[in-house]
């Protein structure tokens, strides 16, 4: 072996020997030597020489013997009890249920009043993760929409629905609404200098309404209108004549409309079509 290789090996010894050590828990015979080196009167510095030590933890070490008179590590790891008993899980669990839009803050102060722990919302998440819940948008229920009085009232109408349903043809169940279109042709998107607003000059901001009438039973639509104003009473009347002549056509003698409260629907005109249709119809 010639003296430049022996040199690099000697080097690589000396850098293995002076690497600092990096997550890694001193051993207890270390601790032990560093103890008996600062009973000895060396220095906190002297004995991270002499181990290849880091100063803070000799100093830890040294620190820990003075005030606990301790030497060995204390073990990591392991499992850690958790701060949240069953119940109070249990409980934030109601609580989301009950309201669906309660705050991790609110969450956690509600687990301290009931529980007496004092918990972060980070916790709180984890918790609610075991849950298998998600955050989503918030669907708004009116509240009179499934009080008892309301769910009476929906098992009533279904009731009468089908006893209807059972006594007429199948394509006598016709079913009849208006709906309103808002027709715009322009682009709505445009390119223009950064900083600056994308414009065009038009003759007029308004746009077309387009509304329509249409009845239609199981089997397709029976009918339909379209008109560029809003639908009143009148256009309804004709539109109601012209379905007469429909299902004449169709040969449906038998018909059940079904609407919904729009005001003109049950004035005395619409009423009297829809009579003059049963008459004819019989």
């Amino acid at each position: 072996m010639n003296s430049s290789q022996s040199s690099v090996q000697e080097e690589n010894a000396s850098s293995a020997m002076q690497a600092p050590r990096r997550r890694k828990t001193t051993s207890n015979e270390d601790r032990e030597r560093v103890v008996t080196a600062y009973e000895n009167g060396a220095t906190a510095a002297t004995i991270s020489e002499m181990f290849n030590l880091k100063k803070p933890t000799v100093h830890g070490i040294i620190k820990k013997y003075q005030n606990q008179w301790q030497i060995e590590a204390k073990k990591r790891g392991g499992n850690r009890s958790k701060l949240l008993s069953q119940q109070a899980v249990n409980d934030v669990r109601n609580w989301i249920d009950e309201d669906c839009t309660v705050t991790l803050k609110a969450l956690a102060e509600k687990v301290f009043e009931q529980h007496g722990v004092r918990v972060s919302s980070t916790t709180i998440a984890r918790e609610i993760k075991g849950f298998n819940y998600s955050l989503k948008m918030v669907k708004l229920l009116p509240e009179r929409r499934n009080t008892p009085t309301t769910v009476e009232e929906r098992k009533h109408y279904a009731t009468q629905f089908y006893e209807i349903a059972r006594g007429i043809p199948d394509n006598g169940l016709i079913y009849l609404d208006e709906v309103g279109f808002n027709v715009s042709m322009r682009t709505l998107k445009g390119r223009s200098q950064r900083g600056t607003p994308a414009t065009i000059t038009v003759p007029q901001l308004r746009t077309r309404n387009i509304s329509i009438i249409c009845a239609m039973h199981r089997y397709g639509v029976l009918l339909y209108t379209t008109h560029t104003r809003s639908v009143n009473r009148e256009r309804f009347i004709q539109f109601i004549e012209e379905l007469k002549q429909t299902l004449r056509s169709k040969n449906i003698n038998s018909s059940y409309f079904i609407m919904d409260n729009v005001a003109f629907h049950k004035t005395p005109a619409p009423v009297e079509e829809f009579c003059e249709a049963k008459q004819s119809f019989k």
